[in-house]
């Protein structure tokens, strides 16, 4: 026998592994029941730029039958473009279990949205950081002793640093 035989063997065959993607389960596609569904799906998407801002700006209607029903205030259907429409639908496939249709209603006034949300969260912070400081025993001393100011707008929460 040659001593190169063993160049000439057949690859033996592996079964996949608990590891490969093969073997992995599909995932649960997610049902959106409200609004909060909704702004964790959004919120958790990575979607950015004007994909990020339709979606922000977007108020959950209903999730049924594949169809992903949202609304957009007056003003804003500049973001409701094909392209933008389709991007949105395509980031939300994997986690809904295929890409939705997405159809828009009219939004009533004063609907929720992730964009509204994170405004009133950054309103509650910064009212806080201006009552927090005005507060603060030192700064009320120098306000009264030596008759300091605040300049208007100049106080902002530690996080936004």
């Amino acid at each position: 026998l040659f001593p190169y035989t063993t160049l000439f063997r057949s690859p033996a065959k592996t079964l996949p592994s608990a590891a490969s993607p093969a073997a992995q389960p599909a995932p649960i596609p997610r049902i959106l029941r409200d609004a909060d569904d909704w702004m964790t799906l959004v919120a958790d998407s990575g979607v950015k730029g004007p994909v990020r801002d339709l979606a922000a700006h977007a108020s959950f209607v209903s999730h049924a039958d594949g169809a992903l029903t949202l609304a957009l205030p007056d003003g804003l259907d500049h973001l409701r473009s094909d392209t933008q429409v389709g991007k949105l639908a395509e980031a939300f496939a994997g986690p809904l279990g295929a890409a939705p249709k997405i159809v828009f209603a009219r939004a009533a006034e004063g609907e929720d949205n992730l964009h509204a949300r994170n405004a009133r969260a950054r309103d509650e912070r910064q009212a806080k950081a201006e009552r927090d400081f005005t507060e603060n025993a030192t700064v009320r001393r120098y306000m009264q002793q030596f008759g300091a100011k605040l300049v208007p707008d100049s106080i902002r929460p530690a996080d936004d640093n």
